[in-house]
């Protein structure tokens, strides 16, 4: 989650009711952006504004998708439901070089 934050700017929490994830927002429902100080000292935006739309609007769709272990992996094209084969994904991890550490936490 720090790294989410960290990416949109946005404070994150999981909400204790649903264990979803959830966006502070303001009393009027607008995000709280978090906020640094430049050289000038002007109040700039941290994180990036796309990836911050990009992460409101996946949380505020109400649909839930579904993962399962499976042999393969796939994600039928309109479906909720997303096929995860473990061997698969870990096939792809050690194939690849210079991973970050932070994009696989399995």
């Amino acid at each position: 989650m720090n790294s989410l934050s960290k990416i949109t700017g946005l404070e994150l929490s999981v909400d204790d009711k649903t264990g979803q994830l959830i966006y502070l927002q303001d009393d009027e429902g607008n995000e709280v952006v978090n906020f640094e100080i430049d050289g000038n000292g002007d109040a700039k935006d941290t994180g990036s504004y796309k990836a911050r739309l990009d992460l409101m609007k996946a949380i505020d769709d109400k649909k839930q998708s579904y993962a399962r272990i499976n042999n393969k992996s796939s994600a039928p094209r309109g479906d909720l439901l997303i096929n995860m084969a473990p061997k698969q994904i870990d096939g792809f991890i050690k194939g690849s070089k210079n991973l970050n550490s932070e994009t696989m936490v399995l």
